[in-house]
Parts: C-alpha cells; sequence; structure tokens
C-alpha cells in the first residue's frame, strides 16, 4: 500500500506485472519442488504454454516431444509430471500397500455445473464404488454372452452394406473413408445395447446428429480443460457464454435423457445395460438415482463407441501400409475360418496373429494417447520412486510411453510378431526384450476401464469379418493421414483417411 503513490501511472503498473512475473518464473523455476524435474523452462514457468498446446490439440504431441527430449520422467506445468515408464502405472493408478490412493484431477474429470456426478466425474470414492459394482454387471463374460448375437447382427449388417458398394462398383471394387464406417457400425452397437435402439448409422450412411454434436463439444470440453486451471476466468468464461450456446449444449444432453427414458419405458424384456443394471434397482447398497443413470447412460455411448473406433480405423491404417502383417492377418483369417457366421468372440480370441494385430493396434493407437489425469494426495507421495508433494498433477503419457525405445524394439514400427507367444518366448527375437505390460490402453487399476470386455470383442469381430470379406488396400488417390501426427482433444479429432475395397465372393458359401 505504501508503493501505491509511486506507481499511478500506466507505465508503473505494467513494470509491477513484469517483475512480478518474473519472480514468479524465478519460484517455479528455480525454487520450486518440482525443480529437480527436467523439463523446458517455459513450461515450468507458468502453466499457460500447456493450455495452449491443449486448447489447439497439440498437447500430447508437445509432451511426447518434451520426453524424448528429457527423458521418461518430466515437468510440463510449474506443478504437473508427466511419466513414461511402465511401473507409474502401479504407483499412480494402482493401490499401493501403505499409500494414499491418487484421486482423479477434477480439471479433467469434473462434470459441468448442475449435473450428477457419474462413475468418471465423482470425487467420492464410496460412489464411484458403488457406480462401478452396478455398471460393471453390463460387461461380465455372461452379458457379453447374452448380447453377442445382436452385437454380432450389427457386425453383419456392416459387412453387407460395404458389399453392396463393391458389388455396385467397377469389378467389385469400392472407396470407402474407413473412419466413418467404423464409427457407424460401434454406435450403432452401443445404441443398441445402451438405449435398446440403434442410431441407424449403417442404414443411413452417415452419423447421427446427436452423435455428430458429440465430436464438436470435444474442442469445447479442451477448452473447459485449459480454464480450469485458471479459476476466475473460468467463473468469468462460463458466466460469458452466451445462451444460445448453453442451451445447444443442455439440448444435446436431454436427447441421451428422452433416449434413456424411453429404454426405460419399455416392456419388451431385452438383455441391455439398462436391463442389468434395473436388475439392482432394490437394492441400497448399489442402485442408481435416476440422474446418475441419464448422466452414466451419456457415458456409456461415448466411452464405448468412439474408443473402438479409434483403434479400429488406426490399426487399419498401419495394416495396409505394411503389407507382410496384412496379408498374414488374412491368411490365418480364411484358413480358420470356412464360412464367417463360425466366428464367434471365444474363438476368435485363439487366433493368435489377430490378437497380436489388436494388440499393437492399441499400442500404437490408443483411444487416449495422452495421460490420464490424478493428483498426487495431500502429505505427497512416491512416484517411480521419486518424491512429488501433495496436489501434484501426474498421469502416465501413453504415447510417449508406447512409443519410447527404451521400452519397445522398433517402437515406432507396426509389429504384431512382438505380441505372438514365441517373441515372448525365445531369447533370439528381437521383441524378446518389450515390456508389453507397459500398455494398458484401457487403463489399470479401480479406474480401469469397465467395458474392457466388450471392447476387445468388438475390436477382434469388426477387424476379422472385415479382412475375411475384403481384400483391403490402399485407395489410389484417395486421402490418407499419419495416424499419429492427428490433433487431440478430449477425443481424437480423427481425420478421413480412404481405403480400397474388393469384395473377395469366392469366401462365402
Amino acid at each position: 500500500m505504501v508503493l501505491l503513490p509511486y506507481i499511478s501511472s500506466p507505465l508503473s503498473w505494467l513494470c509491477l506485472l513484469i517483475v512480478s512475473l518474473f519472480l514468479v518464473a524465478l519460484k517455479n523455476i528455480k525454487f520450486h519442488p518440482l525443480a529437480k524435474y527436467p523439463g523446458p523452462k517455459s513450461w515450468a514457468a507458468f502453466r499457460l504454454r500447456y493450455c495452449f498446446s491443449l486448447w489447439n490439440g497439440s498437447l500430447v504431441h508437445d509432451i511426447h516431444a518434451i520426453h524424448r527430449k528429457y527423458g521418461s520422467i518430466v515437468r510440463v506445468a510449474p506443478n504437473e509430471i508427466s511419466v513414461a515408464r511402465s511401473d507409474g502405472w502401479n504407483d499412480i493408478y494402482c493401490h499401493r500397500a501403505g499409500h494414499q490412493p491418487f484421486p482423479k484431477n477434477p480439471i479433467w474429470w469434473g462434470d459441468l455445473p448442475g449435473r450428477t456426478p457419474s462413475i468418471v466425474s465423482t470425487p467420492l470414492r464410496a460412489d464411484h464404488r458403488r457406480m462401478r459394482a452396478l455398471l460393471s454387471t453390463c460387461f461380465t463374460p455372461s452379458a457379453l454372452q447374452a448380447q453377442e448375437p445382436a452385437i454380432i447382427s450389427h457386425i453383419d449388417h456392416l459387412v453387407d452394406q460395404l458389399r453392396k458398394r463393391c458389388v455396385n462398383g467397377d469389378e467389385n471394387r469400392t472407396t470407402v473413408n474407413v473412419v466413418e464406417w467404423f464409427s457407424f457400425v460401434v454406435f450403432d452397437i452401443i445404441g443398441d445395447l445402451g438405449f435398446g435402439e440403434t442410431f441407424h448409422c449403417l442404414d443411413n450412411n452417415a452419423l447421427h446428429p446427436w452423435v455428430e454434436e458429440l465430436f464438436s463439444y470435444s474442442k469445447i470440453g479442451a477448452l473447459v480443460a485449459a480454464l480450469r486451471h485458471y479459476t476466475i476466468i473460468f467463473n468469468v468464461f462460463m458466466r460469458s457464454l452466451p445462451s444460445k450456446s448453453l442451451e445447444a449444449a443442455r439440448a444435446n444432453y436431454n436427447w441421451g435423457v428422452k433416449k434413456t427414458h424411453r429404454r426405460l419405458d419399455l416392456e419388451v424384456q431385452r438383455d441391455d445395460f439398462v436391463s442389468r443394471i434395473l436388475q439392482f434397482s432394490d437394492n441400497d447398497d448399489l442402485r442408481m438415482s435416476i440422474p446418475e443413470l441419464e448422466n452414466n447412460m451419456n457415458l456409456l455411448i461415448v466411452a464405448g463407441s468412439d474408443t473402438c473406433a479409434t483403434v479400429l480405423s488406426g490399426t487399419v491404417n498401419y495394416l495396409v501400409k505394411t503389407p507382410t502383417a496384412l496379408q498374414a492377418l488374412v491368411n490365418e483369417l480364411r484358413s480358420s475360418y470356412r464360412n464367417p457366421s463360425e466366428m464367434t468372440f471365444s474363438n476368435l480370441q485363439q487366433l493368435p496373429y489377430l490378437v497380436a494385430v489388436v494388440e499393437e493396434g492399441l499400442r500404437l493407437c490408443p483411444p487416449n494417447p495422452s495421460g490420464l489425469q490424478h493428483v498426487v494426495p495431500i502429505g505427497g507421495d512416491t512416484v517411480c520412486g521419486g518424491w512429488l508433494p501433495g496436489g501434484t498433477h501426474v498421469s502416465v503419457h501413453q504415447q510417449s510411453l508406447y512409443r519410447s525405445p527404451d521400452t519397445f524394439y522398433q517402437a515406432d514400427a507396426f509389429c504384431p510378431e512382438r505380441w505372438l507367444p514365441t517373441a515372448k518366448t525365445d531369447a533370439a527375437s528381437p521383441f524378446y526384450n518389450d515390456d508389453r505390460n507397459a500398455v494398458q490402453s484401457f487403463g489399470t487399476g479401480s479406474w480401469s476401464c469397465i467395458g474392457q470386455i466388450l471392447g476387445y470383442a468388438e475390436l477382434h469381430t469388426i477387424l476379422a469379418k472385415v479382412c475375411w470379406h475384403f481384400d483391403i488396400s490402399m485407395a489410389q488417390g484417395g486421402r490418407d493421414v499419419e495416424w499419429v501426427t492427428q490433433k487431440s482433444f478430449a477425443m481424437m479429432e480423427k481425420q478421413p483417411f480412404d481405403i480400397q475395397l474388393t469384395y473377395v465372393s469366392k469366401n462365402c458359401s
């Protein structure tokens, strides 16, 4: 207050601001508890560089570049550490005896104001355990077995729609944007399992408008996460949003709510997510409130669809550019099944090369290539042998870990052979020392994806049926994309990718 008479001019205020920023930067770079960790000084000084990278969709690539330059444990913001080591999975996400759990970072996982928390966003571990126990009943082996005929019928519908396009083309051949078609089938599947009716994406050869809006909100989600680092700015931003924008977001959410209630009103008995959840409606320890069910159903639709579409699209992107791997997969499939109707979820899991292709796809094309953000608990704790103060943001950065030469041989190459049984037992294999446990694309610990069993079933079956029925290759003159270069917001911004399909009629009975 004594200085105020001397800093009344704008220039004086500017000088004071510059000095203040300099002192903050100096404190963060030199005297912060995380100062010992390597990383670019511009990122350590202020959170602003991080937020800008997040906002423009390049955060995944920027942090990957930081890891490649500075090492496996790096500082990417004044109070944030990124880890690219496999032991980080256990330290951050799993229960360790004698340690407090690392809660989810509310900046990334919090719901918008006014919404009832979901399994992802709830800050209370008791609520998370309750919701997880209930929702997990939708993804048990017995549930998957009951849902298998419905899921396969949608996959067969995908094949039939693609076959028609081939038959109507020249020489049983057509060019398709495979990213679109994989999105069509997975959204139809999850709509059927969740809401009791499909989105009719395959029938209309187009995404449902509600689904398209979900993708548009991905960028908004990234912006919201960036602004949440600055509480005052975030509050101003939320209050300044045009009413039309808020109404559009509410209308999108409420459309999912209406679909949920339409499913609740169905009198027909069917085995799907809602029917299994309702089995516990009288169980006080498990049951959900209606608002909880509404939010979780919206969540399941997104989490159970775009994730698989991302992995499938990326895997095919690598397959058509790796002819030897594609041919090995086709040979295995066509020699194993005389008729595609013989394919089941269980026997497809017994095909070693198909399983290897999917695992390699999950490594190079994870649904979330960045990190699942958590926070070091009050009092601090160790991660990978290093002490982190309480409140530190921390995560395993998947893209950096999965593509690290310290983790995998030829880490940037698509090599399904690294997942074959012989590579794990033959010391002469170049992949023998690969750290396969580093790949946890579905997460691990109590926050892991509950739909993993369904995800694997869809990945194996869709890939198998497409490669059994069609010869696939790069589309001459078509749109191409280098998968790892794409932007990522709340979801990956997948670019169109064209492939050529040739219908192989001789395989059909």
